[in-house]
């Protein structure tokens, strides 16, 4: 079996053209999607209405000379943007909720539809734990960041604009301070995202390397009880373990790092609203209220929390793009045994058979000049020639490794010659349908497998 080797995607950028691909799966479900950014975009109008009603409370109500004309309409006011974030936040978890679920199910069914596509040699050097980590974790993460990861960026993106505009009309000097430690904010978030990035990535290659090594043992448990390996076995699981928490630990060090110095940012930029804000309330040629100071307070707090959320996204786009492309190399995988476009024109798919045009099986098989090898090496058949008669039977005698099975795996066409044909009733068997042939053929497998069920439904199966 050939050495199986990943391709290493941690030196790549956000890839445009790998998550067109994959958004093209989310936008097929419009409504639902619409229905989630119009949530989101509620959301984020509401986070900046409320502290501008309770500026206006602090105004109006909290003054040396307080009116209380208006207490009915910002009764209302309150109510009605209470009412407001109840449904936007059920809009949002459940069109969210239902995007990730639909995207996780398309995503694992186009891969398990590949799989029954795909011929044994794929199966020969592609180790089963990859294909489990492709299938469970990997769509797990890119339809958890396709639903809440744009929830996210669309919230945080629409609430720094919303604040940042409504600073600039009311005071646009005092929210330059904002403006001007947004470069400061960059270069951290982008120093630590990448450093963040590779700690998660070194994370995600050892969680792998343990699923596919938990994988082989169950597959493997009677080879390794009857070679006596199970010490062996659990001192290699056991170091993937150590190397994971080690990994582990560096990344959350990165993480509990990264966000305190967002919130040290934050609390600069509020004590320097404080200090310029202070003295412009103390100084009456300037009309800058306390009201306005509670205003410019509540929506710097506000508006560096959404940029921890963009950069954590932007960090697990990243993450994701390993996955987003490990399983569109799944999906994309194109067979090496598969039916011409005339033979599906008359036979149809596996899928879709016409088994109106059909022709009986006879049962007569011919080898002619058959050449196969597994490895470009190690040659299994060489100028294999052989003729079985209909209603003949054969027995094949030789020794292991001799080509006893790939001879029989060529018949069903699991594998295809290197080289010369083989003729069913007279045809090359690639002129007739993948379907055809194996409806017509029965085979018993050396070692029998049963799948979960009862005995009568394996055999049915």
């Amino acid at each position: 079996m050939n050495k199986f080797e990943e391709k290493d995607f941690s030196d790549q950028k956000l890839s445009f053209k790998i998550w067109k691909k994959i958004l093209k799966i989310v936008l097929k479900r419009k409504r639902g999607v619409v229905m989630m950014i119009l949530s989101v975009l509620g959301l984020a109008f509401l986070d900046t209405m409320n502290p501008l009603l309770n500026a206006y409370a602090i105004e109006n109500y909290f003054s040396e000379v307080p009116d209380f004309s208006t207490k009915y309409w910002f009764f209302a006011a309150y109510v009605l943007i209470a009412i407001g974030y109840g449904i936007t936040v059920y809009g949002f978890l459940r069109t969210a909720g239902d995007v990730e679920v639909e995207v996780g199910y398309e995503l694992r069914d186009e891969a398990f539809k590949k799989l029954q596509q795909l011929p044994f040699s794929y199966f020969d050097k592609t180790p089963s734990g990859w294909i489990m980590a492709r299938m469970t974790s990997d769509s797990r993460r890119l339809a958890t960041i396709l639903s809440w990861g744009m929830v996210d960026m669309i919230w945080g993106g629409f609430s720094m604009f919303g604040i940042l505009v409504v600073l600039l009309i009311i005071n646009w000097k005092l929210a330059l301070i904002i403006v001007g430690l947004l470069p400061v904010l960059m270069v951290v978030s982008m120093y630590f995202r990448k450093k963040i990035l590779v700690a998660y990535r070194d994370v995600r290659k050892t969680n792998s390397k343990i699923t596919a090594s938990y994988n082989e043992s169950i597959m493997g448990n009677k080879t390794t009880k009857t070679l006596v390996l199970e010490e062996t076995k659990l001192h290699e699981f056991d170091d993937l373990c150590v190397n994971m928490r080690n990994q582990s630990i560096k990344a959350i060090i990165n993480s509990s790092i990264f966000f305190p110095i967002v919130l040290v940012l934050s609390y600069v930029a509020i004590a320097l609203i404080l200090r310029i804000g202070g003295g412009m309330i103390l100084d009456p040629a300037i009309p800058f209220t306390i009201a306005t100071l509670y205003l410019f307070i509540s929506f710097t707090q506000q508006f560096f929390d959404p940029v921890m959320q963009i950069a954590r996204v932007l960090a697990e786009l990243q993450q994701a793009q390993a996955s987003a492309e490990r399983i569109l190399s799944l999906i994309e995988t194109v067979p090496d045994i598969y039916d011409t476009q005339e033979v599906i024109e008359k036979y149809g798919t596996m899928e879709n058979p016409k088994k109106e045009n059909w022709e009986k099986l006879e049962g007569e098989v011919e080898f002619k000049h058959v050449f196969f090898r597994y490895k470009e090496e190690e040659a299994v058949l060489e100028d294999f020639n052989l003729k079985v008669p209909q209603g003949t039977s054969v027995a094949l005698v030789g020794e292991t490794g001799s080509g006893k099975s790939t001879i029989v795996n060529l018949i069903c066409r699991f594998y295809e010659p290197n080289e010369g044909t083989i003729d069913i009733d007279g045809h090359n068997y690639k002129d007739r349908s993948i379907g055809w042939l194996h409806s017509n053929l029965g085979y018993v497998l050396q070692t029998p497998h049963l799948f979960n069920g009862t005995i009568m439904e394996n055999i049915r199966y």
